[in-house]
Formats: structure tokens, sequence, C-alpha cells
């Protein structure tokens, strides 16, 4: 049935009319069409309808108004097609926003309502209430997000406490988000293969395939001693595994997880530094033969940077002379060398001597009277020469020794650039003697050492560009040797020959035009006196190495983690495909084994001679701590992608193998107990805490990725963990940098293997009870390693 209380079907088309005088014009043409249609029926037209007159009048041109009546009688009253009193009763289901403000009855047409037609206004529907409340949703989810990325910006800024709260409340507040969120496996996937950021976007703006490299930072640097810290550093890989286990336990209380708190050096704390000494004051002539003695054998065949022969030479003459004062005996750039080496070798004297007097005076008094020589002042400020480059080097030796990282490699970086003011980069070509020119190419090649250790105790890039360096590599003869061999030396095919057959395929080789060489023994144009010549020195250096092959051999290697730092850890390595990154892998851990297998047998690092056991011990802590570094990768990429089943056998896993393996066989160099001796006579000191909180934060991330805790494999990991704990705790009573290194450890420890942690400390204070007492003068003295 109808319903005449309805409004009359809506006469316009359904697109809304473009203005108001389009609507009015359609009005007009529909009640002129009605008019029409009246004219008709009143005129005759075939309809049940007759004529009547009333008498009232509404028309004032014939005083009557015609009415429409039925054959019955009945009048019909026509309906206005322009009145706007009209009503509904349906419910629309949706009234317009204006009929909602009116409290009025609102017809429900779209796109225009019939109030808002007849009005001539705009007519709109708005949100439901559902609609509504997703926008408003949103608009929060926007603003938090904004205000989270504001407290990231403004955190670095922060005092450390306050910073500290922030990451604790966006860590907390995220990980709520993250349990309130429904999975979506789309999202994930999308999410999983997004392409790597290129730019500081924040702290979780991390790159997709996580090899090492870093191409952003998210801490400021401004306020912290260290610095920055960059990926290819055991302090990076302690700072990412407290994260690791943070996530991966959530009831575990947030420290803080700053490249600071898994720093372990000394940079925060001062230099002592000592104003009441006596730059020319020198050591009795027995102490200052014991401290030379201590570093020529310890440190000198590491880091020749100094010749023996011209110190030991100079020293007599030193304690010879009559008096020493201003303008009288040897310059104080000199002075200021002697003092450092005297610095030096106070770190590593292993026992006081039974005369008080002859015990050497503590480090820092060396270095004080250094500083005050020509370390500081205007020396830094005057153009470099040899000794000048010299003296930076061992300053930076010195300051790595006592765990000032940091600023060792500043002044190591000053040392290189005043080296390479001097040329000592490029292969000289000048009328000096061979044995100077062989002098300033080992000094380089010192600094060059140095430069790479810093690199990767610090996690910055090398100082050093190999493609500006034409600088040959060391000849492996000793400063006794260089006498009868300077003649051997100066002819450039027999040392390129030598070098190529004893170092094949290292960049570095270049032959006398400049241009890199081949591998392998090049034929000799010098005749068959030269081939044999080279032959027989080969032969030589198989039979009996010297300490001058040993540092050709740390060289050479030290090329490949030059290399290995620039392939896998630069920001650029983090743009290339998977593929080609596991190539470069692949590739510099050919490179390392085939090092390996280049050593002679009396240099082999488990079955070598004994009289070389120092240069052993210290090739083999260099060749892990390398497989380390270029395998170290796979194992991150391992931890990251825990939820990614890595088919057996794979190259990541298997890497990742090798890199826990490494560390097992780097901490196996250690004797099973703690001994002092051992460190002083065998071991690189200056590195052996590097070496060991390396191999030892490889070796937690294995615990922590180990799937069958009570298998082999987990045992063996925790054998070797417990082992590098007493360690650290024995190295931490002397060793500040030792101290600091086991508290961040023991943290770790404690949270992975609680029992382990409690049998560590146990073991060390029984044997801290055990250990008898030292003198007075042992214990007043610090050590470093």
């Amino acid at each position: 049935m109808s319903d005449n209380s309805r409004p009359p079907p809506f006469p316009f088309p359904s697109q809304t009319p473009s203005s108001s005088s389009d609507l009015l014009e359609s009005d007009s043409q529909f009640s002129n069409l009605g008019a029409s249609l009246n004219r008709q029926q009143t005129h005759g037209l075939s309809g049940p309808y007759e004529v009547v007159y009333s008498g009232f009048s509404e028309n004032p041109s014939t005083g009557s108004q015609i009415i429409e009546c039925d054959r019955y009688g009945r009048v019909r009253i026509p309906r206005s097609a322009n009145s706007t009193a009209w009503t509904s009763s349906g419910r629309v289901s949706r009234a317009c926003e204006n009929c909602r403000e009116q409290k009025a009855k609102c017809s429900g047409h779209r796109p225009t309502c019939q109030r808002c037609q007849e009005a001539g206004i705009r007519c709109s529907y708005g949100d439901r209430k559902r609609e509504k409340v997703a926008k408003q949703l949103n608009d929060l989810t926007t603003q938090v997000k904004a205000y989270e990325d504001l407290l990231r910006e403004l955190s670095p800024k922060l005092d450390s406490e306050a910073a500290r709260q922030v990451e604790q409340i966006l860590n907390e507040t995220q990980q709520n988000f993250d349990e309130d969120l429904p999975v979506d496996p789309q999202v994930t996937t999308s999410a999983s293969t997004a392409p790597v950021t290129d730019g500081a976007s924040g702290s979780s703006a991390t790159p997709t395939l996580t090899i090492g490299a870093l191409d952003y930072t998210s801490e400021d640097f401004d306020r912290q001693a260290m610095g920055f810290v960059g990926e290819h550093t055991e302090i990076a890989w302690l700072c990412r595994l407290k994260r690791l286990i943070r996530r991966s336990n959530p009831a575990t209380e947030n420290h803080g997880d700053s490249i600071a708190s898994a720093s372990f050096y000394l940079d925060d704390s001062e230099i002592p530094l000592i104003k009441d000494v006596d730059p020319i004051k020198r050591p009795p002539l027995a102490t200052a033969q014991q401290l030379l003695d201590t570093y020529f054998t310890i440190v000198h065949a590491s880091f020749p940077i100094v010749r023996r022969s011209f110190i030991m030479r100079q020293t007599i003459l030193y304690y010879n002379s009559p008096s020493v004062g201003p303008g009288v005996g040897p310059g104080r750039k000199w002075l200021a060398m002697l003092n450092l080496i005297f610095a030096i070798a106070a770190k590593f004297t292993n026992s006081p001597s039974d005369d008080a007097e002859e015990w050497p005076e503590d480090s820092a008094v060396y270095f004080a009277r250094a500083q005050k020589l020509g370390v500081i002042g205007t020396v830094l400020l005057e153009h470099p020469d040899s000794q000048q480059v010299q003296v930076e080097g061992l300053t930076s030796f010195y300051l790595l020794s006592i765990g000032q990282v940091n600023r060792s490699w500043k002044i190591c970086g000053y040392a290189i650039r005043s080296a390479v003011t001097l040329g000592f980069h490029l292969r000289n070509e000048s009328d000096i003697r061979n044995v100077m020119k062989e002098t300033k190419y080992t000094v380089w090649w010192s600094l060059y050492l140095l430069d790479c250790s810093l690199c990767v105790m610090t996690g910055r890039p090398p100082s050093i560009n190999d493609d500006f360096c034409t600088t040959p590599l060391p000849v492996p003869f000793t400063e006794e040797e260089f006498d009868d061999k300077e003649q051997l030396i100066a002819l450039p095919e027999v040392r390129n020959a030598l070098i190529k057959f004893l170092c094949p395929g290292n960049p570095q080789i270049f032959d006398d035009k400049g241009s890199p060489g081949t591998s392998g023994v090049q034929v000799l144009d010098s005749g068959k006196k030269s081939e044999q010549d080279v032959t027989g020195i080969i032969e030589s250096l198989k039979s009996t190495p010297n300490s001058a092959l040993f540092f050709l051999y740390i060289v050479d290697l030290a090329t490949i983690m030059h290399e290995s730092v620039e392939a896998l850890y630069a920001p650029r390595a983090a743009r290339r495909p998977l593929l080609e990154i596991e190539g470069a892998i692949s590739t510099l851990n050919s490179k390392v084994d085939a090092w390996l297998a280049r050593l002679p047998v009396a240099f082999h690092l488990s079955q070598g001679t004994e009289a070389l056991q120092r240069e052993r011990t210290n090739l083999a802590f260099r060749f892990y701590s390398a497989k380390i570094l270029i395998t170290q990768p796979c194992l991150i990429q391992l931890s990251q992608a825990t939820d990614i089943n890595e088919p057996p056998g794979s190259f990541c896993e298997m890497m990742a193998m090798m890199c826990v393996e490494s560390a097992h066989q780097m901490l196996d160099l250690l004797p099973d107990s703690f001994d002092l001796a051992w460190v002083h006579r065998v071991s690189p000191c200056w590195h052996l805490l590097h070496y060991l909180m390396q191999s030892t934060t490889i070796l937690l991330h294995a615990l922590l990725l180990t799937k069958k805790p009570g298998s082999a494999d987990y045992r063996k990991v925790l054998d070797r963990v417990e082992k590098s704990g007493r360690w650290l705790t024995e190295m931490s009573l002397e060793d500040p940098s030792a101290e600091r290194a086991w508290l961040t450890c023991g943290e770790l420890i404690s949270e992975i293997v609680p029992e382990l942690k409690i049998r560590i400390s146990t073991d060390s204070r029984s044997q801290l009870t055990e250990r008898p007492m030292v003198g007075l003068s042992a214990a007043k003295k610090p050590r470093a390693y």
C-alpha cells in the first residue's frame, strides 16, 4: 500500500545540481508541468469530475475559485507542488549532518536529502561511530609515534639516569605494543625483505641484512669518552649480546644497552700526570739496561719502530757523558723516545729485583718525563722528522698498554700523518743508504700494524689507504744482517723475488716500476748468482726463521685483516647482496688459511720450535683473531634470525661454527690456570685482554644460540667460558681494564648460565685465599696486559 504522507518521488537525476540556478529551473519546470495537466482536466478532458463554483473568492480576476468534484460530489483537494510541510512515518537509517544538528527528520536521499534540497544548502553525511573511533585511533597512534621519535632524539642529550629511564619506558611501550599487535604474515614478510635504509634514521632503522656493517649512529658520542665504536670490535658485539638477552628474556632488568655500558677500557679516566718530575733525570745504568732488555725482548719483534743498535749505542754514550743539560748531550726528542721505552718496559717487568734501588720507577714517571721532553708542547707544532714519528708511535703504543685505547688511536693517527708528511708511505729512491731506507720502511709498517690493531679494537675505519701506499714489505733480515745483506737489498729483483715467494698474492708487492707484481717467483735478470742467493736465503729462513721473518708474516696477515674490515664492515658492505657478501667471506677465509699454510715449520702454531714460543703464540693469537673477524658476521646473522630455519650445512651456519671453533682454539692457547710469568714471557701483553674478550664474546653468543644445552658442544663452550672467567677474575686484581671486562662478562654469564657465574666466583675467592702474600714492592705496582 502506498503512503500518501510520504514525500513525492525525488524529481531530479542522481547527480547533484551544479548550482542553485539549475535547481530553481527544475522547480519551475515541475510547476508548469503540473499546471498544464490541471488545465487539461478542467477543460473537458475525460474524467469523472464536474466543475462547481464556491462562494468565496481567491482569484481576483474572476472573484471565484474553480473546485473539482467527483461524480459523487466529493471535493478533490489538489496537492501543492511547492508545499514544504510534509511528514514521514518511516525511519531512515542515517540522517545528514544538517538534519542531525536541527533535530529534524531527514528523508535520507543521496546525495541531497529533501530538506537540504528545498533549503538550497549543501548536504553531507558524516562518518558512523565505528569509523570515527577508527580515525581517532589512527590519529592518536600517529601522535604517539611522533612523541616516541622526539624522546629518542632527546635521549642522548640527557644525563645517563634520565636517558636510561626514557629508554626503559620506550622499550616497555614497544614490548606491550608488540604483544597486543596481531601477527600478519604478509606484513612480517614484507618487513623482512625491506630494502636497507640509507642514513641515520634512529635506533629502529636497523638494516635488514645485518652482516656487521653500520651506516648510521643511534647515540650521541659527544659526551662519551670512548667515542664512536664500530661493528667490528668486541665492544659492539657485547652490546648486541646484551640486547639479544633482553629480547629473549623480557623479565631481565634493563641497565641500558649503550656502547658505554659495554666498553671496558679506561678512556673515561684521566691519565695520571706527575708535574714535579725532572725531565733530564735518568735511572741508574743497571735499571736502564734492565728496562731496555725487557723492551727489546718483549715488544721490539712485534713493534720494531726503533733501531735496537742505535738506541743501545746512544744510551751508552748518554750514560758515559760527564754532564747532561740544555744544549749538552742528546736532543730532547731522543730523550723522550728513551723515556717512552722505559715507560713501556716498566709496564711489562715481571718481578721486582732484589735490590730496591734497581727496581724501575713507575711507568707514569717515565711517561711524565717524556711529556715534558717532547710528547706535548711545541714539538707537536713543529715540522716532523723521523724521530718525531718514532716518538708519536711509542706514545700511542704506551697509551694502548695502559688501556687508553681511544687516546692511543688518536695519537697513532697523528703519527701516521707525520710519516706521510715525510713520504714514509712511498718507496724511497733517494741516495741514502739502503739500511736507512729499510729503517723507514720498518717504521711505516710498525705504524700500519698498530693502526690495524686499534682499528679492530675500536671498530673504526683504518687510517691508512692501501691505494696510496707503495712502501715495500719489510725484508726478512735482522739489523745484524743488514751489513752483510745490503748488496742483495740494493737489487730490486732480488728483493721482489724474495718477498713474492714468502708472501705471494700480497697487494702491497710492487715491482721495480711501481706497478703491482704477480704472485710467484719471477725469473731474475741479474744472473744465476742472484737466483742462487735468493734460493739460499729462502732455505735458510725455512730452517732457522728469525724475528724479522716473524714481523713480515704479521704484516702480511695485517693486510688481510685490513682488507676484511673494508670488505665486510664498511657502510657500503651493508648494501651488497647476501651472495656477494658470502663470496667475500669465503675469499678472505681462504686467504687466511693460505697464510697459515705458508708459515715455516718452526712457526707452526702448536708444533713449532720452543725457542720461538713467543713468536708462535703471537702468530696464533693474530691468526684466530683474523678468523673471528672474518666469520663473525655469519654468527651475528644467525643470532638475529633465530626464527629462520637455516638448512644444516649452509654457508652461514658453517662459517658461524668456524667462528666459534676459532674462539675455542684462541682460549686453548692460554694455560689452564692464570700464570703471570707466562703472560710477560710468552703472550702479547698489550693485546691479551682484547684477544680474551674477543673470544669470550663469541662463546657467549654460542651459549645463547645452542639449541641443546646438554650436548657435548654446549659443555665444551661452558668449559672455555669458565676458563676465560677465571683468567679475567685473576687479571682484574691488578688491571682496571680487566676488572671492568669481568664485570661486563660476569653480568652476561649470570643471565645466561647463573650457576656458572657462581662457580667462577667461588673458585676465584678460594684461590685468592690460598695465594701467598706478595711483597709490598710488587703489590703496589699495577700491571697491564
